[in-house]
C-alpha cells in the first residue's frame, strides 16, 4: 500500500478534501503545520545553503578560509596547471564541461574531507605492550 500526501492551498480545499475522503470511507490523518518565526538573516542563510546543496557546493571555496579559520589548502602552481589541463582535456574530449564540473565538485569535497580530518592517512606508530600473564 502506498501513502499519498496532499497539501491543500487553502482551508476551503482542505475542508473539501476531508469531506470527500470521509464520504469515500478512506482512512486518513491530518497534520497541522507549525509556523516558526525566524529572522530574515537566518532565512537567507537557509536559502543560500539549499541552493549550494543543489549544486553539491556544500562549502564554497570563498568560505573555506573563514570556516576553517587558519586551515586551508593551497595548491602549488604545477598542481593547479595540471588540474586545469585535466579539466580542459575532459571538456574537449566530451564536448561539454559537465564531467569537468563533476571532477571539480569531487575535488572540492575531498579538500573539505582533508580539512575536517587533517590526520587522515597519517602513519600511526602503534606500540604493542605485552604483559606477563
Amino acid at each position: 500500500m502506498e501513502t499519498i500526501t496532499i497539501i491543500p492551498n487553502s482551508k476551503r480545499q482542505s475542508k473539501i478534501i476531508k469531506a470527500l475522503l470521509e464520504e469515500m470511507k478512506v482512512r486518513f490523518t491530518t497534520v497541522e503545520e507549525k509556523k516558526v518565526k525566524i529572522s530574515k538573516a537566518a532565512k537567507e542563510s537557509i536559502i543560500e545553503g539549499l541552493k549550494a546543496a543543489e549544486n553539491d557546493d556544500f562549502l564554497p571555496k570563498k568560505k573555506q578560509k573563514n570556516y576553517f579559520m587558519t586551515q586551508y589548502i593551497k595548491w602549488t602552481k604545477p598542481a593547479t596547471r595540471r588540474k586545469i589541463e585535466i579539466l580542459k582535456y575532459w571538456t574537449k574530449h566530451n564536448g561539454s564541461p559537465t564531467y569537468s564540473a563533476k571532477i571539480e565538485r569531487e575535488s572540492d569535497k575531498t579538500e573539505i574531507l582533508i580539512l575536517e580530518n587533517p590526520f587522515i592517512g597519517a602513519e600511526l606508530k602503534i606500540l604493542m605492550v605485552l604483559g606477563a600473564l
